[in-house]
């Protein structure tokens, strides 16, 4: 199998979750490919900066150096973090879907003991609550309080 290449911006994210050992409260993970503009992942990266979340990973299928410079500071920051994902199949082997199942498991596996509330959300999808808007923290204390054990859905 052909091993998952490390981009720059992940090699910076990995040496400050060393210097880290608290995860941080709250983060969202998506998947880009060639089906994604430039223009649409800007925005939802805004979006979800802009709700609060601690941390945004973008797994990427598709190289997008645009958003190395776009952001910049935020991947510098440990706000967001390009993680370049290729699975190890040759193209044309499997669809768009088991592709994005791929990664989204790894997004996952990888992320899980630095973020302690992890969402996945398509790039293409928004969460907002008119009860608690720009307020995720909110939300997920209400999911709690409501019945909604997150621990079960984690491990």
């Amino acid at each position: 199998s052909t091993p998952i290449k490390s981009s720059a911006a992940s090699d910076v994210y990995k040496r400050q979750i060393r210097k880290k050992s608290n995860p941080v409260d709250m983060g969202v993970c998506t998947h880009v490919s060639a089906f994604n503009s430039i223009p649409e992942i800007a925005s939802w990266v805004v979006f979800h900066l802009s709700q609060g979340m601690d941390r945004i990973i973008i797994m990427i299928c598709t190289p997008y150096p645009e958003l190395n410079e776009l952001f910049d500071e935020e991947i510098r920051n440990g706000k967001v973090v390009l993680q370049h994902f290729e699975w190890p199949f040759r193209k044309g082997a499997c669809s768009q879907r088991q592709y994005q199942v791929a990664s989204m498991t790894t997004c996952f596996h990888r992320y899980r003991h630095s973020v302690k509330t992890l969402f996945f959300v398509d790039v293409d999808e928004y969460i907002h609550s008119v009860a608690s808007p720009f307020n995720y923290k909110t939300i997920v204390s209400s999911l709690i309080e409501s019945g909604y054990d997150l621990a079960k859905v984690r491990k």
